[in-house]
């Protein structure tokens, strides 16, 4: 940060004046971030728009705010999106969700399943199967058969 108000873009942050933050994957990996933030004199004027471009290390290689400090690349509002972004990383918020991948949650379920007739097939589970060989037995061993 090459600005002398650098508590103000830590100021911002806390605040709430950073907005949602979209980002894209370059085809080299790095990143592009964008952002809209409330500006600090004018809080009723429109939002100044931004955005940052950062490796993969997390060097920025380059960052522009429409205010008038941001022409020179180095303004408060550029610190408070890197302070968003910095504690998104270290919140977690920046990792993959279990429904971000396709299918995941199929993947434990039998997948070759073998056609048969339908007096071949077993409906029951393991522990129904146990309790219905025990109630035969018991069944069998109560009845006596009828001899005559």
């Amino acid at each position: 940060m090459k600005n002398y108000k650098s508590l103000d873009a830590h100021k911002f942050f806390v605040a709430g004046w950073v907005q949602t933050v979209f980002h894209i994957k370059t085809c080299i990996g790095d990143f592009i971030m964008r952002a809209d933030v409330r500006p600090s004199w004018r809080v009723t004027d429109e939002p100044h728009q931004l955005w940052i471009a950062v490796r993969k290390d997390g060097q920025v290689i380059a960052a522009h705010c429409d205010c008038m400090a941001g022409l020179g690349e180095s303004c408060s509002h550029v610190g408070a999106l890197l302070y968003k972004i910095e504690a998104a990383v270290r919140l977690g918020y920046t990792t993959s969700a279990c429904t971000d991948e396709p299918c995941v949650w199929n993947e434990c379920f039998v997948k070759n399943v073998e056609p048969a007739p339908i007096a071949e097939i077993n409906f029951y589970s393991a522990t129904a199967k146990e309790k219905l060989r025990k109630s035969t037995r018991e069944q069998k061993r109560t009845t006596t058969p009828f001899h005559c």
